[in-house]
């Protein structure tokens, strides 16, 4: 609620600033123009809300969109304004007053899960990423059809290009869930060959498919994209033989205790030697210290070996937007008073891990 509040108070700030600018003279017409800049950013504020293409196509949950809306009303109303568009005030009312306006879906008649709506997120200058998301956790799809931090936050640092120089080549995403982080990499292209997306259920994969199908409606992919059901213990998986791997990535993959060595597992055959893959690039949410620690140890203990990527306080401000889009985003921020703070000692910022694993002697390691 905090970066929906944050988010429309900087949009409808344009104005503003633009008000202020046109005062500093003062004099006759100076209250006109403070006004005209007021509405103009107010304008663009209701094309974003009611008449992007996107948004319509794949409209957000209900939820989120009441969010938004009682947002920009308390910033109308909030008395700082010269002027009010009549438009967006209105669209805004009625918004709240439809009570089917949300992009809730029937329940999927394949899968059996109840969709709540979609999140666009876009990737500056290359366009935008659809994911269809679900508030339930449990169920045909677990936790697979939510947006975590780390997600998100691997979104971020995809999008503003911090992780250019670590994925190349074919791209393998384990647990990908609503794709948030792989479809990233494909939409914004790079040295990305193609990008193969895996999950182990089911449901998860039939999800990750309408995702990919929808974000490449928008506008193509500059690289084949594939989705193949991956189980992390079964090491038969005939699929896998056509699919030599050049980068693993991943995002939230290290919450469950038990499902750690089936983890560690994968990597040491996915990696070289006994892989094609040159590393894995693991963004990790810092939720229990323990976990994260027993997670290092089976690494070490599997001669594999990680070094934590460090990224500049302005790109972490920059993902900042991108991450508080998560449902656990606000749970992580505890105790951070300032978006690249570290909070909490050992803490990373954002409370995300961003890690580089390779098998030991294969690579260099901080």
């Amino acid at each position: 609620a905090e970066a929906v509040r944050r988010a429309v108070v900087e949009a409808l700030a344009e104005g503003e600033a633009e008000a202020e600018a046109a005062a500093v003279g003062g004099g006759e017409g100076a209250e006109e123009e403070e006004g005209a800049a007021q509405l103009a950013a107010q304008q663009r504020v209701y094309q974003a809300i009611f008449e992007d293409e996107v948004t319509r196509s794949y409209a957000p949950p209900r939820a989120s969109r009441r969010r938004v809306l009682k947002c920009i009303l308390t910033e109308l109303e909030s008395g700082n304004m010269v002027e009010v568009d009549d438009d967006l005030f209105g669209a805004c009312v009625e918004g709240l007053r439809d009570r089917g306006s949300g992009g809730e879906d029937a329940c999927d008649t394949t899968t059996g899960v109840a969709f709540d709506g979609y999140r666009t997120l876009e990737v500056p200058g290359a366009g935008c990423v659809v994911l269809r998301v679900t508030s339930h956790m449990g169920g045909a799809a677990e936790t697979g059809c939510l947006l975590w931090t780390a997600g998100c936050a691997f979104f971020g640092l995809a999008a503003v290009g911090a992780l250019d120089e670590h994925v190349r080549g074919h791209v393998l995403e384990l647990g990908a869930g609503t794709g948030v982080a792989g479809l990233s990499l494909a939409r914004r292209g790079g040295s990305l060959a193609r990008l193969t997306l895996t999950d182990g259920m089911p449901a998860v994969v039939e999800n990750l498919r309408h995702n990919v199908a929808a974000t490449a409606g928008l506008a193509a992919l500059g690289v084949p994209v594939e989705v193949e059901l991956l189980e992390w213990g079964d090491k038969q998986q005939p699929w896998m033989a056509d699919h030599l791997v050049d980068v693993i990535v991943g995002t939230d993959l290290v919450y469950d205790l038990a499902a750690i060595p089936l983890l560690v597992g994968l990597l040491k055959r996915l990696l070289q030697p006994a892989g094609s893959a040159s590393a894995a690039i693991l963004a990790l949410a810092r939720r229990n210290v323990a976990t994260v620690g027993l997670f290092f140890e089976a690494l070490a203990a599997g001669g594999l070996q990680c070094e934590e990527l460090a990224f500049s306080s302005e790109t972490w401000r920059q993902v900042r937007g991108w991450a508080s889009l998560a449902q656990d985003f606000g749970a992580l921020q505890v105790g951070r008073d300032d978006p690249d703070d570290e909070g909490v000692e050992g803490s990373p910022p954002l409370g995300v891990h961003v890690l580089r694993i390779c098998c030991r002697g294969e690579g260099t390691a901080a």
